[in-house]
């Protein structure tokens, strides 16, 4: 009988998308190949303490929506040896790190950072692509430098910097403002006049020490799914229909104010170039593993346009990710099979450059 891999799904954290994370890993959890897989939920609280499930009380926890710094810890369970924390210690319990943490803090090549140091493969995209990808202006200059079609934006560090006037000359209105580090459209607005900028950029600064400012692209919004490495697999890019103006935080998760058109409303030949110009994205932020690409259709025109990229996407029942895979004939259980394939082959890259010494260098 195969040996089952201990699955360290790591879920929670310190931002703002805590509690969407918690819905994406009970996900994880409840779609992974039982036969396969020792499920290991390792929660963080939102004071940083970590919490140690075995995978029913995991379940139950999820089910009566109690809040982790409530949570039972069992790490004496999981852990002979005692704290403080040393995340090496990992390696005595899991095989394999899926982080299913969004945002700051675990999406942006902290974990990843971790993972790597205490010697443990792990899904998704390494500390380069990750720590690329959470930061909106660093991603937008990235694809910008490699010639990918992106919205203007403008950068600023301080609300002292913002200029409602020049952003108006520079990138016209209505306009977005975002902060630089956060998903799932929280502290986003949109903003028709001079005057409500400021507000806006306020709002969006308690989020991050930078905002962006983007013009708008009005038309159609699609995302994609990636799954892979060098060559990887891109799903048929679905359209994004809903009535309000755009997708706030709010508008996100309400059941049924989205719906998911797949493939999108778009001719054969354009369809290919939305998945030309994805594959692109992936390679050149360095992501790997998975990741959604999110885009727009320019009314006008129909020219299309890199918008974000999320290199830990959502993973709940109802997140696009999984959805689109599943559109394009990839199961939510293959789904997460390839992952941690794919971490395992990733890993076995870096031991064997790992092992080659130097012995030159060293006198």
């Amino acid at each position: 009988m195969q040996k089952k891999y201990r699955l360290g799904l790591l879920f929670g954290g310190q931002s703002p998308e805590h509690n969407v994370s918690v819905q994406s890993a009970y996900s994880i959890a409840r779609n992974c190949d039982p036969n396969k897989y020792e499920v290991i939920p390792i929660g963080i609280d939102r004071r940083g303490g970590w919490h140690f499930f075995d995978f029913s009380t995991f379940c139950e926890f999820v089910k009566r929506g109690h809040a982790l710094e409530d949570a039972p810890c069992i790490n004496g369970q999981l852990f002979k040896k005692a704290f403080p924390f040393d995340p090496s210690n990992l390696r005595e319990v899991i095989d394999v790190l899926f982080p299913a943490l969004h945002g700051r803090n675990g999406e942006d090549g902290t974990v990843q950072g971790l993972a790597a140091l205490a010697g443990i493969p792990f899904v998704g995209p390494d500390v380069t692509g990750s720590a690329i990808c959470m930061d909106k202006e660093v991603m937008k200059r990235v694809l910008q430098s490699a010639g990918l079609p992106i919205a203007k934006f403008e950068v600023c560090r301080s609300i002292n910097d913002v200029n409602p006037e020049t952003l108006r000359e520079k990138l016209s209105l209505p306009l977005f403002v975002k902060p630089t580090h956060t998903g799932s459209s929280i502290g986003v607005s949109k903003v028709h006049k001079p005057e409500e900028v400021l507000s806006a950029a306020e709002n969006a600064f308690q989020y991050a020490e930078k905002v962006l400012f983007e013009e708008t692209i009005s038309g159609k919004e699609l995302n994609c799914s990636v799954l892979g490495g060098r060559n990887p697999y891109v799903s048929p890019p679905g359209e994004l229909l809903f009535e309000e103006e755009y997708i706030s935080f709010d508008i996100r998760y309400k059941p049924g104010a989205i719906n998911l058109r797949c493939p999108a409303d778009l001719p054969p030949d354009q369809i290919d170039e939305v998945k030309e110009i994805v594959s692109k994205a992936f390679s050149v932020l360095q992501c790997e593993g998975m990741a959604r690409v999110d885009l727009l259709v320019r009314a006008k025109d129909q020219k299309v346009f890199i918008n974000e990229v999320n290199t830990i996407p959502g993973f709940t029942k109802d997140s696009y990710y999984p959805k689109l895979l599943e559109m394009g004939g990839i199961s939510y259980r293959a789904m997460i099979d390839h992952l941690v394939e794919y971490a395992f082959a990733r890993f076995a890259r870096w031991k064997k450059i790992d092992a080659i010494e130097y012995p030159n260098l060293v006198k």
